[in-house]
Order: structure tokens, then C-alpha cells, then sequence
């Protein structure tokens, strides 16, 4: 072996051991988010799904928001999702003094409250939390940040490593020896799939970089639009009057008027404080490319449009920065690419398993000759 192969062996190594555990737990709550969508009504059927049949007209979202807020009393109301799977429930977010988010989960039929709690004790919430920070805030990203940094030089120097002295060998790396000793098949089981999932494997640590550092997302918009990243929100029109006059079911039907293609809504109210307008969001579902949603902002206290946003005139940065998180997830060619996904963050979590046995039988190797 060369010396900078040698050199190479030795950074993929020390790398390895170092982030294996981190890179275990990300990998492992990664496939698991992978299929999100479509595990969530079974997770927490009262959570997603209205427990009525779908027949008849929705519920109206101003007596949904006057049923949330007397049930929640002094927290306010940050947000409502209305997914167009007319079987899902409404959701609405809010949050308390101490800044706690909470969720409830309203039949869209009848408008009743069928469960709610905190945000961050849900399910899929803990496994993002676990995912995107290991449940340890600003420490946590700070460490899965510089895990997927230094997943990036493990794969590409896996890859150099991967490249035998003779091109006749590389046959024995493309094909697991079932039948081997126990030391050569974790040796296969460390190599052979790491070859096949590597540039998977590279596209979603590039892509997860996004979530770790805001300099990494400022080059999308950059080499792209030529300028940082376009704020997403936009100051009410009117300064005088009180907020909540107005109509979040017109706001709604407008929305739909404007964007007639089949798709989610998400409602996020602005700080009254900072006299933020209310924005509306909606993806459209229909398109092969997924997330692309369109924007509509209204004045917070009469209800006017301020601004409206199409999908078409969104910036090229914008509109790659919303490719990410389909890449990143698998999402972005519907089931194919998503079972791909789940498959590479299988391998990825046990990667560090096989690489550290590999590491412990040559350490052990090398005790014997010395005795």
C-alpha cells in the first residue's frame, strides 16, 4: 500500500471510530423519517387522521380556532395545517408562555378536539429532535454537523480505498462471500454495500449539511440568485387596529382561488409584536417535482392581501434550497427513491458496526505477533 493510500486508510479509520456512534443514531432515526408520511396515521391515528368518516363539508376553521384557543387558553395560535387528504385531521399549533409548542388535532367534520399535547414529546418530533440535535439542543447540531462533515471524507476516501492495486480484483469487491470466514465477511459486509449506496450516501450527507450551517445554505442562494436568502416574511400593510379581524375560512377560499391545483396548506400567523403578516403556503401536489408551494400573505388585522407569491416566481435559490429537503428524505421520485433511501441509512448505521470489528481484529492481529 502506498503511503497516501496508507495516509487516506488511516483518516477513514480514525474518523470512523470517532463519529461511529452519532452516525449510528442519525442513520438509524434517518430511515425511520424516511416513511414519515406514511407512518404517522398509524403511530398516532388520533394525531392525523379525524375520527369521523369523510362525508359532507369541512368543519369552519374560525370555530376550530375559537374551539383551540378556549381550550388552550393563554397560549396563541402559531400555525394550521390542512393536508388535502380530506381524511386527515386539522392541525393546530400553538404555544405557551415558556415558549413550549403544542399540538391538537381536530376532526375536520365536526370540529371537536380529538387529542393534543406537547410538540416536542410526539413521536416523529422526538426522532427529528434525535435526528437533526440527539436531544441535546445547540450541542447536539454543533455534533451531528461535524458527524456529517466528516461522513463526506469518509465516503470519498472509502471510495479510494474501495480501488484495489489490480483492476482484476475489483470483481471480489462487488460480491459478498456468504460462504467466508466470519473475519472476511464483515470485511464484505463493510465494503460491498458501502460501494453500491456511496453516492446515495454522499447526496444525503451534502444535503443534510443544509440543516447544520447557515454558510453552506448561503452558497445555494449565492452561486444562484447572487444574493443571501430571501426573507419568507413580509410586515403587515396597516399599523393602526387590532389583529384577528378577519376571516381564516375566506383567507382559505381565496387561496385556493388563487392556486387551484390539489394541495396542502399551511396557515403561520405572524408575531404581533413585530406587526408580522399571516402567510399561506400551499404545495401542490399534483407535480412530479415535489415541494413546490406558493405563497400568499395577508394583513393580520383586516384580513387583505398584502403579497402573492407563486411557485413561478420564486428564485432559483429558493427553488433549489426547496428541492433539498425531498432529496435529502428520498421523497423527490415518490416510493422508488424512498425505499433507496431506507436501504442506504441501513447501511450508513452499519457501517461504523463492521468498520469498528474490522479495526478490533487487526488491533488484536497485531497484539498477537507482537507476544
Amino acid at each position: 500500500m502506498s503511503k497516501t493510500k496508507k495516509l487516506i486508510g488511516q483518516i477513514h479509520l480514525w474518523l470512523g471510530l470517532v463519529i461511529g456512534q452519532p452516525l449510528f443514531v442519525v442513520a438509524i432515526t434517518g430511515a425511520i423519517l424516511v416513511f414519515e408520511e406514511e407512518l404517522e396515521p398509524l403511530v398516532a391515528p388520533a394525531l392525523y387522521t379525524s375520527n369521523s368518516s369523510p362525508k359532507g363539508s369541512f368543519y369552519p376553521l374560525d370555530s376550530i380556532m375559537e374551539e383551540v384557543q378556549h381550550q388552550a387558553q393563554d397560549q396563541v395560535i402559531q400555525r394550521i395545517y390542512l393536508e388535502a387528504d380530506s381524511s386527515r385531521s386539522v392541525l393546530v399549533q400553538t404555544a405557551d408562555k415558556l415558549g413550549d409548542r403544542h399540538v391538537y388535532a381536530v376532526d375536520r367534520y365536526t370540529g371537536k378536539i380529538q387529542t393534543y399535547g406537547l410538540l416536542h414529546k410526539q413521536f416523529f418530533r422526538v426522532v427529528l429532535e434525535l435526528h437533526r440535535y440527539l436531544l441535546a439542543d445547540k450541542v447536539g447540531k454543533a455534533i451531528t454537523g461535524v458527524c456529517c462533515l466528516c461522513f463526506v471524507i469518509i465516503i470519498i476516501s472509502g471510495l479510494v480505498l474501495w480501488v484495489p492495486k489490480k483492476m482484476r480484483n475489483a470483481k471480489q469487491r462487488l460480491k459478498i462471500k456468504w460462504t467466508a470466514s466470519s473475519k472476511r465477511l464483515n470485511w464484505d459486509l463493510h465494503v460491498v454495500p458501502g460501494f453500491y449506496v456511496a453516492l446515495f450516501a454522499l447526496i444525503i450527507a451534502l444535503t443534510g449539511l443544509v440543516w447544520s450551517y447557515k454558510w453552506y445554505e448561503g452558497i445555494i442562494y449565492y452561486t444562484t440568485d447572487g444574493k443571501p436568502k430571501p426573507s419568507l416574511r413580509l410586515d403587515n400593510n396597516t399599523s393602526a387596529g387590532s389583529f384577528g379581524q378577519f376571516s381564516v375560512d375566506e383567507m382559505v377560499q381565496q387561496v385556493h382561488a388563487s392556486f387551484p391545483f390539489e394541495g396542502d396548506v399551511r396557515l403561520t400567523f405572524g408575531d404581533t409584536a413585530t406587526n408580522q403578516s399571516i402567510m399561506v403556503q400551499k404545495v401542490n401536489i399534483e407535480t412530479l417535482i415535489p415541494n413546490q408551494g406558493s405563497f400568499i400573505y395577508f394583513d393580520g388585522r383586516n384580513g387583505d392581501i398584502i403579497k402573492t407569491v407563486p411557485y413561478a416566481d420564486l428564485t432559483t435559490g429558493t427553488k433549489i434550497r426547496r428541492l433539498v429537503y425531498p432529496i435529502h428524505t428520498g421523497s423527490i421520485l415518490g416510493w422508488p427513491t424512498k425505499v433507496l433511501a431506507f436501504i442506504t441509512c441501513l447501511i450508513i448505521a452499519s457501517s461504523p458496526i463492521t468498520g469498528f470489528f474490522i479495526w478490533r481484529g487487526r488491533k488484536m492481529k497485531k497484539s498477537k505477533k507482537r507476544k
